[in-house]
């Protein structure tokens, strides 16, 4: 038997199975594909419907794509499961048994039959019987009645109205199926759904003011299928509000909300969601403006200005720029609805040219949409770079001078940028005050001008020294108009004049006719006081002569009145008088060529009327209206002598209770030579050398010398005055004396008043004229406060208020005074080194002088009790360092000098003492020479140089020929060597000055030479005052005759202080210090509560 033979099955089964497997495949796989697509469509379709009634959330869009998704997934499996899975016969045979299973054995049987080749070898024919029979029987039914059940047609069913309801949805609503669509098949995505109502960016985040309420408009879009006639909003935990449909919008206004919440929106179908979160606005917190000038004005680096008040003001052709800082970043900003850049999140405008006022509106945007409150105006103004203005403190409206006259102000300029530069011009005018003898000089000119000072681009105020002097100028002895000028630096400006002034210039020859006409008019007007008190005197007369019953009467007692009254102002005239006759005095005594003996009738003449308007003419109207009160009370006459702490004027007798007549007699009795010394006053304690004061010589004759400078020690206690005896004749000495007294008597009133010019010329006057400045100001602040004491500087009124500044600006005039003080004594300390001047310079610097007297200045108006207490303060310093640099009268001196003294000629004493005066104005000129070196040019700087120099060499010459003549005196050896020594040494120290400015060198080591050539010839030494004294001389207090080696420092000052002898001044506290005096420790509460209450003042 073949082993190989196969029985195949019967070809009628194979075919029947095979049509059954077909048809079991086609229904199933449709079945499968209308179950999805019954899936898929009734998914997209749930939601589109959902999508039109709400926003469907992306929960119910993804389970229904999910779902779509599983009913697509299910034909796949459907594919392996009829498909794959029915590929064999025997699986189609088990599809068969389910519904058939008799059937369904018998194929499973036959199918393992035909594969068993085992029993097909065993028996062949039974097995191919057996496949026949079973073959036979299955052709015999039908095998697709047995099919699996099935749902093909139901769901194909439902499957068709499905997919025409969605092409019905696509051909109506194409745009909401399609965006149904995308819903669907992106869930997860943020697809807006499609809405017949159609609004225009409705946002998701709204950012709204916080606690201010907001408009919300909501527009229709112009492709809404819906337009309601109503909206609707509700808040997050409120009730619902609505409004109406205006011009295609709904406009809500919606309440202040301080939290985050959400706005619920319907209108239409629409029913978005807005998130609103409260936020503050954008708030400007700084807005700078960096403002650069224009290049003309040479200020290279910007000005920055903090603008936040909304006005700037900037000269026309700047370039501003304007930064700014919000408390929130900026998206935009706006000016006048042009966009600015924003930088670092904040706006800014990068340059805008000043070129006319203008106004920005300044609006801004931060990144959450929210605007400023309200725009910001800006307010730009443009300024033109107006001229400087110039004036002259100190400089006369007109003046008459004599040529070699020397005219000292102080130069201010302003300007609202910079000061280039500040000088003086001058020209000849036609007016003349008197008819000129002599023709103008061939080298004067008739104009010129001089460079005074160089400012700067950032000085807007500039002062400066300045100095007249016409033949140091090489001006002729004409009218001369003076003006100062300023400059800035504005290319096209022509510069600004002060007004002008005019000095009257006249040679010796001019200046002494008109001297003499001024003496002449003088002389007039107090012939005419005279007049006045004659008639005066001869009603007193008739008065006088009256019977006593009718002194008690009512009229009588009216005229007296009327006398007194008179009498005081006839004094007041004659006062007035002789302080214009001193100024005459003082301008006349500088020229050399008024006479002597025209001097002498002035000053003898000034003297009798000072006499009369000090003493006696008030000891008449004081006995006048003692006259008048004669019928008054016993009980008011004790009452009024009781108040009254001055003795009652007696005739006969001056004011301070000496019997007239009495001093003079006393003064004729010595043969006294007149002082040439000038007195300052000392603030210091009382010390030894004032306890010392001995007994002086009443017959000790006086030396006329050199000038010189004296501080009042403190006085002793009170000695008892030795009577006068005879003074026993030595004819030498009284012969020479009287001599000399004859010769200087026609001078002596003149060189007196000289002296008095000399006040503030050295270094001790300069400190005490400081310290008693301070003192002043001091008092004038307590004056001020007088009724306003302790207020806060808000309460002052407006005079006061302004009286205060005043004080405030002279105390910082003080203290640019004290600079040039401080400056000049660290120079002479350099050229004579002494460890007395040194010491007191160290101190200046520890105590920070000038930097406290600035800050005292800027306290004036705001602490006035501290300020006083400060102000006495540093006059006492002041005065206690004028006293620390000068070395005390050698010991014997003030008490009687050595008997036959010889005295100097006056003429080569009024000789060097105008040296003096003129070396102290050459030292001013040298300040003004250095301090213009930066605004002259080369050349007018030399030529400055120059004249200078020639002065100082003139000057020498001067003194070298007084030395001469000094020499040429008898027994000059013996009896002037100090005077010849010390001008020996001002030659020397002149010549050196002259070397230095020669170079050419105006600065600090030139003007320390000139200091001390002043220091030698007038120098200063401490005396012991005492009641009792012989007379003149150089010494107060004593007889002439003393000397000293010490140089001694002598101060230039401004003010008058003719021969003051207060001995010692009690300082104490002037704040308040009206009323009875308290206990220390009362006062020392009383400043600490007022100095904090100014404090706290302005504060409040």
């Amino acid at each position: 038997m073949d082993s190989k033979r196969v029985i195949e099955l019967p070809v009628s089964l194979l075919k029947q199975m095979s049509e059954y497997r077909q048809t079991v495949r086609r229904i199933k796989l449709g079945e499968s594909i209308a179950a999805a697509s019954l899936i898929v469509l009734v998914s997209y379709l749930a939601v589109f419907f959902l999508d039109r009634f709400l926003d469907t959330p992306f929960t119910l869009r993804f389970a229904c794509w999910l779902m779509a998704v599983g009913g697509i997934a299910a034909f796949p499996w459907a594919c392996y499961r009829w498909i794959v899975h029915l590929s064999t016969w025997e699986s189609v045979a088990r599809l068969l048994k389910r519904r058939q299973p008799a059937l369904g054995d018998s194929l499973l049987g036959v199918l393992e039959l035909a594969k068993n080749h085992q029993e097909q070898n065993r028996s062949p024919v039974l097995c191919q019987a057996a496949l026949h029979q079973v073959a036979q029987s299955v052709a015999k039914r039908d095998l697709l009645v047995e099919l699996p059940p099935s749902k093909h047609r139901a769901l194909g069913g439902l499957a068709a109205v499905a997919v025409v309801l969605g092409a019905f949805v696509l051909a109506t609503v194409p745009a909401a199926a399609w965006n149904a669509a995308l819903r669907f098949s992106l869930p997860l995505a943020h697809i807006d759904r499609y809405t017949f109502t159609s609004l225009e960016e409705v946002p998701a985040r709204l950012v709204v003011p916080i606690g201010e309420e907001f408009p919300l408009q909501l527009r229709l879009a112009s492709e809404s299928r819906w337009t309601p006639q109503e909206g609707r909003i509700r808040l997050q935990g409120q009730d619902p509000f609505s409004v109406g449909l205006d011009e295609g919008r709904y406009s809500f206004s919606v309440p202040a909300q301080l939290e985050k919440t959400s706005i619920q929106v319907a209108i239409g179908d629409a029913s978005p969601s807005i998130d609103v979160e409260p936020a503050p606005r954008p708030e400007l917190q700084s807005l700078v403006a960096n403002i650069r000038l224009p290049s003309y004005l040479e200020i290279a680096s910007p000005i920055e200005k903090d603008i936040r008040g909304g006005v700037i003001s900037s000269v026309r052709g700047s370039t501003i720029q304007l930064l700014s800082k919000t408390n929130k970043p900026l998206s935009s900003a706006q000016a006048n609805a042009l966009p600015l850049p924003i930088r670092d999140g904040a706006f800014a405008i990068p340059d805008y040219v000043v070129s006319e006022t203008t106004i920005l509106e300044l609006r801004w945007r931060d990144m959450d949409g929210l605007e400023s409150r309200s725009a910001f105006p800006l307010l730009i103004q443009s300024v033109e770079d107006e001229p400087p203005f110039v004036f002259g403190d100190g400089l006369p409206k007109s003046k008459v001078v004599l040529d070699s006259e020397q005219i000292q102000f102080q130069v201010r300029a302003m300007d609202d940028f910079g000061v280039r530069r500040v000088g003086l011009v001058w020209k000849a005018i036609e007016e003349q005050l008197v008819a000129p003898e002599n023709p103008v000089p061939s080298g004067s000119e008739m104009s010129g001008e001089v460079m005074l000072a160089k400012g700067g681009p950032t000085q807007s105020s500039l002062d400066a020294m300045a100095v007249f002097q016409a033949i140091a100028m090489n001006i002729p002895a004409k009218a001369i108009e003076v003006r100062l000028f300023a400059e800035d630096y504005h290319p096209e400006r022509e510069r600004a004049y002060s007004s002008p002034c005019v000095f009257y210039v006249l040679n010796p020859n001019d200046h002494a006719i008109w001297i003499l006409d001024q003496v002449n008019r003088w002389q007039r007007e107090s012939l005419e006081v005279r007049d006045c008190e004659l008639q005066l005197l001869a009603i007193n007369r008739q008065l006088r002569d009256l019977p006593e019953s009718e002194l008690g009467q009512e009229a009588t007692r009216k005229r007296l009145e009327e006398q007194a009254s008179a009498e005081q102002s006839n004094g007041r005239r004659l006062n007035n008088l002789t302080a214009k006759g001193d100024e005459l005095l003082r301008q006349a005594a500088r020229n050399a060529e008024i006479d002597p003996n025209q001097l002498e009738t002035w000053a003898q003449m000034q003297q009798v009327l000072k006499d009369i308007a000090s003493n006696r003419m008030p000891s008449v109207a004081d006995l006048l209206k003692q006259s008048a009160r004669a019928n008054t009370t016993a009980g008011q006459e004790s009452k009024e002598t009781a108040s009254n702490n001055t003795p009652t004027p007696q005739v006969g007798k001056t004011q301070n209770g000496d019997p007239a007549g009495e001093s003079g007699a006393d003064e004729e009795k010595q043969s006294t030579a007149p002082k040439l010394n000038d007195q300052e006053t000392s603030q210091q304690p009382s010390g030894p050398e004032g306890e010392k004061g001995g007994k002086s010589s009443a017959n000790s004759p006086a030396a006329l010398r050199l000038p010189s400078t004296t501080l009042m020690g403190s006085q002793g206690d009170a000695q008892p005055e030795e009577e006068g005896q005879e003074a026993t004749p030595v004819e030498q000495a009284v012969e020479e004396q009287e001599a000399l007294l004859a010769e200087f008597e026609k001078v002596a009133d003149a060189l007196n008043n000289v002296m008095g010019n000399l006040e503030g010329s050295t270094l001790v006057k300069r400190l005490k004229a400081a310290s008693r400045e301070q003192l002043e100001i001091a008092e004038g602040t307590n004056r001020e406060l007088s009724e306003a004491f302790g207020s806060t500087t808000a309460r002052l009124t407006s005079e006061q208020r302004m009286r205060l500044e005043g004080l405030s600006q002279r105390e910082l005039q003080a203290s640019e005074y004290v600079a040039t003080i401080v400056d000049d004594m660290q120079g002479f300390q350099e050229r004579r080194p002494s460890p007395r001047m040194a010491d007191v310079v160290e101190e200046m610097k520890a105590k920070d002088l000038l930097g406290n007297l600035q800050r005292l200045a800027q306290r004036m108006t705001a602490q006035q009790g501290l300020a006083i207490a400060e102000a006495e303060y540093w006059s006492d310093v002041l005065d206690r360092w004028a006293e620390d640099i000068v070395e005390s009268a050698a010991k014997g001196e003030g008490q009687g000098g050595k008997k036959g003294k010889k005295s100097l000629p006056p003429a080569l004493v009024l000789e060097v003492m105008q040296v003096l005066e003129q070396e102290m104005n050459l030292r001013d000129r040298t300040r003004v020479a250095e301090q213009s070196k930066e605004a002259a040019t080369a050349d007018d700087y030399r030529a400055m140089a120059n004249e200078l120099t020639q002065s100082q060499i003139l000057l020498r010459e001067r003194i070298a020929s007084t030395r001469q003549k000094i020499s040429e005196l008898p027994d000059a050896q013996a009896e002037f060597e100090r005077e010849l020594g010390l001008l020996t040494q001002v030659d020397a120290v002149m010549q050196e000055a002259a070397g230095i400015l020669s170079k050419p060198s105006t600065g600090r080591e030139a003007v320390a030479a000139e200091t001390e050539a002043i220091e030698l010839l007038l120098q200063a030494r401490r005396s012991s005052p005492q009641k009792s004294g012989g007379g003149g001389g150089t010494d107060p207090g004593g007889g002439g005759g003393g000397t000293t080696d010490e140089a001694a420092i002598a101060l230039v000052g401004p003010g008058v202080n003719p021969n003051e002898q207060r001995q010692e001044r009690n300082v104490s506290q002037e704040t308040g210090s009206t009323g009875t005096g308290l206990p220390e420790e009362f006062r020392s509460g009383l400043d600490e509560y007022f100095q904090r209450l100014e404090s706290k003042g302005p504060s409040r």
